[in-house]
């Protein structure tokens, strides 16, 4: 029995994990759960405290403050390993017709799939303030049909390379290599 032969990518695109910029938002996320978790945490807990008749057990200041603190403690270096462990799990990769893909929406959520070449409109490259001074830029590529199967109005749809450097010319391959050959290929419908 013959197995089909598959064939290698003609390059494969992952983002660079940045250490320093992971470093940023891992504060910025830190700052927001420590806004939102103690407050919503803190109010459940001692709800249920009082609910059960033991709210005298702890004292407020103690249990929101606590939250505080483990919030501020721990968001920082969870953040920054889960983006990790996300980004050397990602790729992009791009063959004769179609690009492949793996990666994580919000760093939690696995997406993977593949899009023909025949499907892309467009393709962009932009950066962030940040990124911009780390030297690195996203590639967007828009799918017009993403949108439609997924009934989404107005919202990018298509496939965003985060982090890639910006001395790479990633975009000039990407976009070669989709606007390449059209033999075999059918038009947008």
């Amino acid at each position: 029995m013959n197995s089909p032969v598959k064939t290698k990518p003609k390059f494969v695109l992952r983002p660079v994990f940045d250490a320093g910029l992971t470093t940023i938002y891992a504060v910025a996320a830190a700052a927001l759960c420590v806004v939102i978790v103690p407050i919503v945490l803190g109010v459940l807990i001692y709800v249920l405290f009082a609910f059960m008749g033991i709210s005298h057990v702890i004292a407020p200041g103690f249990l929101f403050g606590g939250l505080f603190v483990l919030c501020l403690a721990l968001t920082p270096p969870i953040y920054f390993e889960i983006r990790k462990r996300a980004f050397q799990r990602t790729f992009f990769a791009f063959y004769d017709d179609y690009v492949d893909f793996q990666y994580w929406q919000f760093l939690l959520q696995p997406r993977r799939g593949r899009i023909q070449y025949r499907d892309i409109s467009d393709v962009y490259q932009e950066a962030g303030t940040l990124q911009a001074q780390r030297m690195l830029t996203n590639l967007l590529i828009y799918v017009p049909r993403l949108s439609q199967r997924m009934g989404m109005q107005g919202n990018f749809s298509g496939l965003k390379i985060p982090d890639l450097r910006q001395s790479a010319n990633d975009l000039a391959r990407v976009v070669a290599v989709i606007e390449g050959p059209q033999e075999g290929r059918t038009a947008v419908g």
